[in-house]
């Protein structure tokens, strides 16, 4: 989406002719100009371009106007909104249904800037919106008064041009079936909540209920109004608080997107309240609610199975956790739960042989006869 752009035009003569023209280097024609304004006007429904005088161009810091331009996009669509709260209604063009009198169109404001930055004057040149809307002229200028312009040093007065455009768009997203469904699923929680400002309020009866709502590309409620109804002011007030509630899927591409919001309440003698769509709304709900507790199901299934697999490569030892389990059961319907297992021991090794001496015999020889024989007991000989 094409922002806030400044651009330098002009056109000067010069000695080849009476009549010829010819573009500085930089700058562009009257002509380029125009087909860069309309391609811009094409592809967003509003934004800003300044379009400096020759003048001007060399005084003023392009980047500076660009950003400019970029800053007063925000105070003119406050312009556009609430103008257009004020003035639309939904009425038919060619059989359709269509939101007139909004203050769509595109209009070019000359703004004469003094050295001080100043606003000096500012003077519609071209264009309009909407049936010559004074109002939505009035309030642009002042968003252009308030600005804070660039000082220059040149002493001069210098012009600058503001082309501003602006339309609601068409979002084919808020008319697709989808946004239908959720519009009505919408009205019917706000119907809900707005029960309250009918209880002990209203007579018996039946009430239709109807508003016109801006929304924003987020799909929050930038600003509504309700329509004339036979409530009373302080039920009407509080409806219109409860129904700038209303919330929309978002829409990248859109501005302004205008939703319009109804619903039949009825009041019984009794004093109770109920809408028409309050049955709808409770079966929605529980179907709604099914489906996240059914989803939630799927999710912690999926979770436990991704738990209890066994990655490649191990081995899954749940088998062998199993037969012990049915071990110890067999302990405990034998009676031996609690009882210590006996540790089984090694039996004891045998002692190695010891070997007997040999009996006497008494006709054996004197081992020492025949040989030496020592004398242990005699003194020796003098």
């Amino acid at each position: 989406m094409l922002g806030a752009l400044a651009l330098v035009a002009s056109a000067c003569g010069t000695s080849r002719g009476a009549g010829s023209r010819v573009s500085h280097p930089g700058e562009n024609s009257i002509g380029q100009t125009n087909r860069f304004v309309k391609t811009a006007v094409r592809r967003a429904p509003e934004g800003f371009i300044l379009i400096p005088g020759a003048r001007a161009e060399r005084v003023f810091d392009r980047q500076r106007l660009v950003q400019l331009a970029q800053d007063l996009r925000q105070p003119a669509a406050a312009c556009f909104i609430n103008r257009t709260i004020d003035t639309a209604k939904w009425g038919e063009v060619d059989d359709e249904r269509a939101l007139l009198g909004v203050p769509e169109g595109q209009v070019k404001i000359r703004v004469r800037i003094a050295p001080q930055g100043e606003v000096l004057r500012t003077d519609v040149l071209e264009g309009a919106f909407g049936d010559d809307d004074e109002v939505m002229e009035a309030c642009l200028m002042d968003a252009l008064r308030d600005a804070r312009w660039p000082e220059n040093r040149s002493g001069n007065t210098h012009w600058v041009d503001a082309i501003y455009w602006v339309s609601l768009g068409f979002q084919a997203e808020d008319q697709a079936p989808e946004a239908a469904l959720e519009l009505r699923r919408q009205q019917a929680l706000l119907a809900r909540k707005g029960k309250g400002c009918l209880e002990g309020r209203t007579r018996p009866g039946q009430y239709h209920v109807q508003g016109l709502s801006l929304l924003d590309r987020e799909g929050r409620t930038l600003v509504n109004r309700l329509e004339p109804t036979e409530l009373g002011q302080d039920v009407a007030n509080c409806l219109a608080v409860v129904l700038r509630g209303l919330r929309m899927p978002r829409v990248s591409d859109a501005f302004v997107r205008p939703f319009s919001p109804a619903i039949e309440y009825r009041v019984s003698p009794q004093g109770e309240v109920s809408f028409s769509d309050e049955r709808w709304l409770e079966l929605l709900l529980l179907e709604e609610r099914a489906a996240r507790e059914q989803r939630r199901a799927e999710l912690a299934a999926e979770k436990s199975q991704e738990e209890n697999e066994v990655p490649e490569g191990l081995v899954d030892l749940s088998a062998e956790r199993a037969e012990d389990k049915d071990g110890e059961k067999d302990g405990e319907k034998d009676g031996s739960e609690g009882v210590p297992k006996p540790v089984p021991v090694d039996p004891p090794k045998p002692a190695p042989p010891v070997d007997k001496p040999a009996p006497v015999n008494p006709n054996a020889a004197d081992p020492g006869e025949g040989g030496l024989r020592l004398n242990l007991g005699a003194r020796p000989s003098g």
